[in-house]
C-alpha cells in the first residue's frame, strides 16, 4: 500500500508527490491543474498609453484564446512566452473594457477588464 509523503511543486509547474511503497520512496507525478482564463494587464482601473500596449492574457496552451476592445470584433490573440497576447494601438482617451475568450475542447470562458487609455 503505497502512503502519500509530502507534495513538491517543481519548477516546471508539475506537482510532483512523494510517495512510500514497499519501504522505497518514490516519485509520482501530475499534471497541473488546468489554468482557467484570466486577463494579467492591463490591471482593473490601470491608465496604459494609448499608442501601443499589448494586454497579457493567462490561458491553457492547448486553447484558442480571442479579445476584443469595446464590443468590436474578435481577435486571435498570439501565443508567445506562455501567455496570449493582444496588440491594442490608436485607442481613444477614456474608460474601454477589455473582453477575453479561450474556447477548450468545445468548452469556452470569458473574462472582462476595465481600464482607461491617457495619452
Amino acid at each position: 500500500m503505497a502512503i502519500k509523503k509530502s507534495v513538491l511543486k517543481s519548477g516546471g509547474g508539475k506537482r510532483t508527490d512523494m510517495v512510500k511503497s514497499g519501504g522505497k520512496m518514490a516519485k509520482t507525478v501530475k499534471a497541473q491543474k488546468k489554468r482557467e482564463l484570466a486577463i494579467d494587464y492591463p490591471k482593473a482601473g490601470e491608465a496604459v498609453w494609448g499608442g501601443h500596449y499589448a494586454a497579457r492574457i493567462s490561458a491553457p496552451a492547448s486553447a484558442v484564446v480571442e479579445a476584443r476592445v469595446d464590443e468590436g470584433a474578435w481577435t486571435l490573440c498570439r501565443s508567445e512566452a506562455g501567455h496570449w497576447w493582444l496588440d491594442m494601438s490608436g485607442l481613444a482617451d477614456g474608460e474601454h473594457e477589455l473582453a477575453a475568450r479561450l474556447i477548450s475542447n468545445g468548452d469556452s470562458a470569458t473574462a472582462l477588464r476595465r481600464f482607461k487609455v491617457a495619452h
